[in-house]
């Protein structure tokens, strides 16, 4: 009785490792944080070509299902073949943010808001300046 009673408790901890190591495997592949600091995302310009909108929207796609790995890496995609496309740094660093990456998401969105007043897109600029001043806050408050 003594073998059966130590097969089912091995058995139930190998259970509960199992459980551990998988949720600790889903947090790191995972969407991301679990509080997302930006639930929104900035939409495809309208004049992009027909591939790299593509890729854009399956950033907007992915992000908006709370997949911000796939975003992110999207997002990439884009910037690897249009390098001064302001939006696509600004989503960049919405993924790097709620990926809680603050340092990566700060340098994404500084580019974005140079390139959006090269741009003259003021009202652009000044909301990255708000995205930046939340990473401040959240930083502060650790």
């Amino acid at each position: 009785m003594d073998n059966a009673h130590l097969g089912i408790g091995l058995l139930a901890l190998g259970g509960i490792a199992t459980i551990g190591a998988g949720s600790l495997f889903w947090a790191y592949k995972g969407a991301g944080s679990v509080a997302v600091l930006f639930p929104e995302v900035m939409p495809a310009p309208p004049d992009l070509p027909d591939p790299v909108h593509y890729l854009f929207q399956t950033g907007v796609s992915a992000y908006c299902a709370g997949n911000y790995r796939r975003a992110l890496d999207a997002f990439n995609q884009v910037l690897q073949t249009q390098a001064d496309l302001a939006e696509a740094y600004h989503d960049r660093g919405l993924c790097l943010a709620n990926l809680r990456q603050d340092d990566q998401a700060t340098r994404s969105f500084v580019k974005a808001a140079e390139l959006y007043l090269v741009q003259d897109d003021r009202p652009s600029a000044e909301l990255v300046k708000q995205h930046l001043r939340a990473l401040k806050q959240r930083k502060q408050a650790k």
